[in-house]
């Protein structure tokens, strides 16, 4: 008989042909093994741990990145900001309706002190300010300039809720909040009350 010829059935192979391959569903009970689990290789028995080390630590520098991303663009705490306030008073103010505005102005978070700035005192600072300009200072008198109170308010935002009780008040002329102008990137403006 040659190798190269059929199997006869009910004979014996032969020497030269190759044995059948193992069944991999063996019966239990046999006392036959797999071979599989007995010459497993480690990469097959690695569990979760590794990938889950590496997508937990994608997740923080991710976030690490995100977070600071937006602290980059803007999301910080509100730096505090210098606001003036002025407000000028008509003539023929009492005293009582100047402690009642007063009063009023004292609420205000982060005030400096309050200053009540007289007639004499508006011309004078009225001189200096125009002193290039003599149109203007020929037309001042110190009878026109009005009295008026001036604070600054050092806060984050400011809140014209203590100001309501001055809204409409008859010995007001006008009432105005500035923040000035601190750079390019926060340029001063009015604060509608």
């Amino acid at each position: 008989m040659s190798d190269f010829s059929p199997e006869e059935p009910g004979t014996t192979p032969s020497p030269a042909s190759p044995a059948p391959p193992a069944s991999p569903a063996t019966p239990a009970g046999t006392g036959a093994t797999d071979a599989t689990d007995a010459t497993a290789t480690p990469e097959k028995r690695r569990g979760w741990g590794l990938p889950l080390v590496i997508a937990l630590v994608a997740l923080l520098a991710g976030a690490g990145a995100a977070a600071g991303g937006l602290y980059l663009n803007g999301w910080r705490q509100v730096p505090e900001a210098k606001y003036t306030m002025v407000v000028i008073l008509k003539d023929g103010t009492s005293q009582q309706q100047k402690d009642e505005i007063q009063k009023v102005l004292e609420k205000l978070p982060g005030h400096s002190p309050i200053r009540m700035v007289s007639k004499a005192e508006a011309f004078a600072e009225a001189k200096t300010a125009y002193a290039a300009n003599q149109e203007v200072l020929a037309g001042l008198e110190e009878d026109n300039m009005p009295e008026s109170f001036r604070l600054s308010v050092v806060d984050r935002q400011f809140d014209c809720t203590p100001l309501k009780p001055l809204g409409g008040n008859a010995a007001i002329s006008k009432m105005s909040v500035v923040k000035p102008y601190a750079s390019e990137s926060d340029p001063g403006a009015g604060i509608l009350c």
